[in-house]
């Protein structure tokens, strides 16, 4: 998202803020399908719920997401 007071209800997947190096390692195409993914559930639910993407509710946009088998961190090791 870019910042809110620049710009409202922008959703934008494919000009991730990166270094060079995690840039070329996220321009893989299940990457961008990932972050498609995620874009339009999270514009459902600011429409679902009428609030500006900038305000949705991140734990339910995380909930949908991992229910869609989305995964959202790297596993815990096990010791």
């Amino acid at each position: 998202l870019p910042r809110q007071e620049q710009c409202s209800n922008l959703l934008v997947t494919t000009t991730v803020s990166a270094s060079t190096i995690a840039y070329a390692s996220f321009r893989m195409e299940a990457n961008y399908m990932i972050a498609g993914e995620s874009a339009g559930v999270a514009a459902a639910l600011a429409l679902k719920t009428n609030r500006p993407v900038h305000q949705i509710d991140i734990a339910a946009l995380q909930r949908e997401l991992r229910d869609r088998k989305q995964i959202l961190s790297s596993p815990k090791s096990r010791d």
